[in-house]
Protein backbone atom coordinates (compact mmCIF):
# COMPACT_ATOMS: atom_id res chain seq x y z
CA UNK A 1 0.00 0.00 0.00
CA UNK A 2 2.64 2.57 0.98
CA UNK A 3 4.63 1.70 -2.28
CA UNK A 4 1.54 2.24 -4.30
CA UNK A 5 0.62 5.42 -2.43
CA UNK A 6 4.77 6.62 -2.85
CA UNK A 7 4.41 6.35 -6.82
CA UNK A 8 0.61 7.71 -7.11
CA UNK A 9 1.66 10.96 -4.93
CA UNK A 10 5.09 11.04 -7.11
CA UNK A 11 2.74 11.11 -10.26
CA UNK A 12 0.61 13.95 -9.14
CA UNK A 13 3.69 15.81 -7.38
CA UNK A 14 5.35 15.77 -11.49
CA UNK A 15 2.01 16.60 -12.80
CA UNK A 16 1.23 18.98 -10.48
CA UNK A 17 4.79 20.34 -11.28
CA UNK A 18 4.79 20.62 -14.47
CA UNK A 19 2.06 23.00 -14.01
CA UNK A 20 3.85 25.17 -11.47
CA UNK A 21 6.51 25.42 -13.43
CA UNK A 22 4.92 26.30 -16.69
CA UNK A 23 3.03 29.41 -14.34
CA UNK A 24 6.38 30.99 -14.07
CA UNK A 25 7.32 31.40 -17.41
CA UNK A 26 4.06 31.82 -18.69
CA UNK A 27 3.23 35.23 -16.29
CA UNK A 28 4.42 37.36 -19.20
CA UNK A 29 4.55 35.58 -22.52
CA UNK A 30 1.34 32.57 -21.68
CA UNK A 31 -0.97 35.25 -22.79
CA UNK A 32 0.13 35.80 -26.41
CA UNK A 33 0.62 32.47 -29.37
CA UNK A 34 3.89 33.28 -30.35
CA UNK A 35 4.72 32.84 -26.37
CA UNK A 36 2.76 29.93 -25.78
CA UNK A 37 4.80 28.42 -29.04
CA UNK A 38 7.98 29.42 -27.11
CA UNK A 39 7.02 27.74 -23.99
CA UNK A 40 6.30 24.41 -25.72
CA UNK A 41 9.22 24.46 -27.95
CA UNK A 42 11.23 25.34 -24.29
CA UNK A 43 10.26 22.67 -22.40
CA UNK A 44 10.67 20.34 -24.62
CA UNK A 45 14.36 20.82 -25.06
CA UNK A 46 15.14 21.96 -21.63
CA UNK A 47 13.75 18.28 -20.72
CA UNK A 48 16.16 17.06 -23.97
CA UNK A 49 12.37 15.58 -24.97
CA UNK A 50 11.13 13.57 -21.79
CA UNK A 51 8.31 16.00 -21.13
CA UNK A 52 6.30 17.50 -23.90
CA UNK A 53 3.38 19.80 -24.37
CA UNK A 54 0.94 21.21 -26.69
CA UNK A 55 -2.07 23.45 -27.24
CA UNK A 56 -1.21 25.82 -24.15
CA UNK A 57 -4.14 28.21 -23.60
CA UNK A 58 -6.02 29.48 -21.18
CA UNK A 59 -6.03 32.95 -19.29
CA UNK A 60 -2.48 33.28 -17.17
CA UNK A 61 -1.75 32.07 -15.12
CA UNK A 62 -4.97 31.70 -12.42
CA UNK A 63 -6.30 29.48 -15.78
CA UNK A 64 -4.37 27.09 -17.53
CA UNK A 65 -5.59 24.43 -19.74
CA UNK A 66 -3.08 21.99 -21.66
CA UNK A 67 -4.32 20.16 -24.89
CA UNK A 68 -1.14 17.27 -24.23
CA UNK A 69 1.36 16.29 -22.01
CA UNK A 70 3.64 13.56 -22.22
CA UNK A 71 6.40 12.06 -19.78
CA UNK A 72 8.94 10.12 -21.27
CA UNK A 73 12.10 7.80 -20.24
CA UNK A 74 14.74 6.01 -22.18
CA UNK A 75 12.40 3.34 -22.97
CA UNK A 76 9.32 5.78 -24.66
CA UNK A 77 6.43 7.47 -23.46
CA UNK A 78 5.28 6.27 -19.78
CA UNK A 79 2.73 8.83 -19.40
CA UNK A 80 0.22 10.87 -21.37
CA UNK A 81 -2.56 13.50 -19.94
CA UNK A 82 -4.90 14.93 -22.09
CA UNK A 83 -7.04 18.09 -21.94
CA UNK A 84 -5.90 19.21 -18.52
CA UNK A 85 -7.66 22.38 -16.91
CA UNK A 86 -6.48 24.11 -13.78
CA UNK A 87 -8.10 26.71 -11.50
CA UNK A 88 -5.99 28.40 -8.99
CA UNK A 89 -4.81 30.72 -6.98
CA UNK A 90 -1.43 31.93 -7.92
CA UNK A 91 -0.84 34.70 -5.43
CA UNK A 92 -1.33 32.52 -2.04
CA UNK A 93 1.79 30.65 -3.34
CA UNK A 94 3.24 33.86 -1.49
CA UNK A 95 2.11 32.99 1.62
CA UNK A 96 3.18 29.09 1.18
CA UNK A 97 -0.08 28.04 0.38
CA UNK A 98 -1.20 26.09 -2.56
CA UNK A 99 -5.10 26.88 -3.04
CA UNK A 100 -6.76 24.87 -6.12
CA UNK A 101 -10.04 25.25 -7.31
CA UNK A 102 -10.32 22.64 -9.87
CA UNK A 103 -7.60 20.27 -11.35
CA UNK A 104 -8.93 18.21 -14.33
CA UNK A 105 -8.04 15.58 -16.97
CA UNK A 106 -9.80 14.83 -19.74
CA UNK A 107 -7.77 11.38 -20.16
CA UNK A 108 -4.43 10.31 -18.16
CA UNK A 109 -3.21 7.40 -19.41
CA UNK A 110 0.03 5.56 -17.63
CA UNK A 111 1.45 2.65 -19.22
CA UNK A 112 4.00 1.56 -16.53
CA UNK A 113 6.17 2.93 -13.58
CA UNK A 114 9.33 5.09 -14.80
CA UNK A 115 12.37 3.80 -15.77
CA UNK A 116 14.57 5.65 -13.05
CA UNK A 117 11.87 6.10 -9.89
CA UNK A 118 12.24 9.13 -7.37
CA UNK A 119 14.42 8.20 -4.25
CA UNK A 120 12.28 6.54 -1.87
CA UNK A 121 14.49 7.99 1.07
CA UNK A 122 12.72 9.27 4.06
CA UNK A 123 12.40 12.75 4.07
CA UNK A 124 11.28 15.43 7.31
CA UNK A 125 10.59 18.54 4.67
CA UNK A 126 7.16 19.39 5.94
CA UNK A 127 4.49 20.01 3.66
CA UNK A 128 2.75 23.95 2.38
CA UNK A 129 -0.86 24.34 2.92
CA UNK A 130 -3.03 22.54 0.52
CA UNK A 131 -6.57 22.70 -0.51
CA UNK A 132 -7.57 21.16 -3.13
CA UNK A 133 -11.38 21.34 -3.68
CA UNK A 134 -11.55 19.40 -6.87
CA UNK A 135 -9.82 16.97 -8.72
CA UNK A 136 -11.24 14.83 -11.57
CA UNK A 137 -9.81 12.16 -14.20
CA UNK A 138 -12.34 11.18 -16.80
CA UNK A 139 -10.46 8.38 -17.73
CA UNK A 140 -7.61 7.13 -16.37
CA UNK A 141 -5.67 4.33 -18.02
CA UNK A 142 -3.87 2.12 -16.55
CA UNK A 143 -1.38 -0.19 -18.36
CA UNK A 144 -1.21 -4.46 -17.98
CA UNK A 145 2.26 -3.63 -16.80
CA UNK A 146 1.09 -1.98 -13.69
CA UNK A 147 -2.46 -3.99 -13.06
CA UNK A 148 -1.84 -6.92 -15.10
CA UNK A 149 -4.65 -6.01 -17.17
CA UNK A 150 -5.62 -2.76 -19.08
CA UNK A 151 -8.38 -0.79 -16.77
CA UNK A 152 -9.81 2.43 -17.34
CA UNK A 153 -12.00 4.38 -14.37
CA UNK A 154 -13.57 7.48 -13.21
CA UNK A 155 -11.60 9.29 -10.53
CA UNK A 156 -12.60 11.95 -7.87
CA UNK A 157 -11.07 13.54 -5.04
CA UNK A 158 -10.41 16.33 -2.44
CA UNK A 159 -7.47 17.23 -0.14
CA UNK A 160 -7.09 19.71 2.41
CA UNK A 161 -3.60 19.55 4.03
CA UNK A 162 -2.20 22.00 6.66
CA UNK A 163 0.73 20.10 8.18
CA UNK A 164 1.62 16.30 8.30
CA UNK A 165 -0.05 16.25 11.34
CA UNK A 166 -3.66 17.77 9.95
CA UNK A 167 -4.79 16.58 6.90
CA UNK A 168 -7.72 15.03 5.34
CA UNK A 169 -8.64 13.76 1.98
CA UNK A 170 -11.13 11.82 0.26
CA UNK A 171 -10.78 9.57 -3.46
CA UNK A 172 -13.28 7.48 -5.10
CA UNK A 173 -13.22 5.64 -8.13
CA UNK A 174 -15.25 3.78 -10.66
CA UNK A 175 -13.83 1.15 -13.00
CA UNK A 176 -15.52 1.91 -16.31
CA UNK A 177 -14.57 -1.04 -18.60
CA UNK A 178 -15.80 -3.73 -16.14
CA UNK A 179 -16.59 -3.86 -12.18
CA UNK A 180 -14.45 -1.57 -9.77
CA UNK A 181 -15.84 0.59 -7.25
CA UNK A 182 -12.85 2.58 -4.90
CA UNK A 183 -13.33 4.67 -1.44
CA UNK A 184 -10.26 6.15 0.03
CA UNK A 185 -10.44 8.09 2.89
CA UNK A 186 -7.75 9.50 5.12
CA UNK A 187 -7.33 11.93 8.06
CA UNK A 188 -4.84 12.95 10.90
CA UNK A 189 -4.15 15.16 13.64
CA UNK A 190 -1.54 15.37 15.80
CA UNK A 191 -2.63 12.49 17.72
CA UNK A 192 -4.25 9.46 15.08
CA UNK A 193 -3.90 9.06 11.66
CA UNK A 194 -6.86 6.96 10.27
CA UNK A 195 -7.25 5.60 6.57
CA UNK A 196 -10.43 4.02 6.04
CA UNK A 197 -10.92 1.45 2.08
CA UNK A 198 -13.99 0.34 0.77
CA UNK A 199 -13.41 -1.76 -2.22
CA UNK A 200 -15.47 -3.86 -4.98
CA UNK A 201 -14.11 -5.84 -7.62
CA UNK A 202 -13.93 -8.82 -9.16
CA UNK A 203 -11.30 -11.41 -8.87
CA UNK A 204 -8.11 -10.88 -10.01
CA UNK A 205 -9.21 -6.97 -10.16
CA UNK A 206 -6.85 -3.69 -10.78
CA UNK A 207 -6.25 -2.91 -7.32
CA UNK A 208 -5.26 -6.51 -5.94
CA UNK A 209 -2.78 -6.70 -9.28
CA UNK A 210 -1.43 -2.88 -8.62
CA UNK A 211 -0.60 -3.84 -4.83
CA UNK A 212 0.06 -7.28 -5.65
CA UNK A 213 -2.00 -8.83 -3.22
CA UNK A 214 -5.10 -11.31 -3.42
CA UNK A 215 -8.48 -9.22 -4.60
CA UNK A 216 -11.10 -9.81 -1.79
CA UNK A 217 -13.36 -11.17 -4.63
CA UNK A 218 -16.49 -9.93 -5.91
CA UNK A 219 -18.19 -8.58 -2.58
CA UNK A 220 -17.32 -5.16 -1.07
CA UNK A 221 -14.88 -5.52 1.73
CA UNK A 222 -14.13 -2.43 3.99
CA UNK A 223 -11.18 -1.68 6.39
CA UNK A 224 -9.92 1.06 8.51
CA UNK A 225 -6.20 1.12 9.30
CA UNK A 226 -5.92 3.36 12.47
CA UNK A 227 -3.16 3.98 14.52
CA UNK A 228 -1.00 7.02 16.79
CA UNK A 229 0.90 9.53 14.25
CA UNK A 230 4.39 9.58 14.90
CA UNK A 231 6.50 12.66 13.73
CA UNK A 232 6.48 12.97 9.95
CA UNK A 233 4.11 10.14 9.64
CA UNK A 234 2.87 10.48 6.47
Amino acid sequence: MRRAARISAWIVGSLLTVIVALVAAVWIAGNTASGRALIERSITRFSEGRMQVSGLSGSFPAAIDLARLQLADEHGVWLTAERISLRWSPLALLARHLKVERLQFARLAIERRPVNQPSQKSSSTSVPHADVDQVSIEALELGPELTGVRATLFVGGAAHVRSMSDAIAAVTAHRTDRGGDYEVSLRSDAARMEATVKLEEPEDGALANLLKRKSPGPNSSVFTIAGSAPPNCI
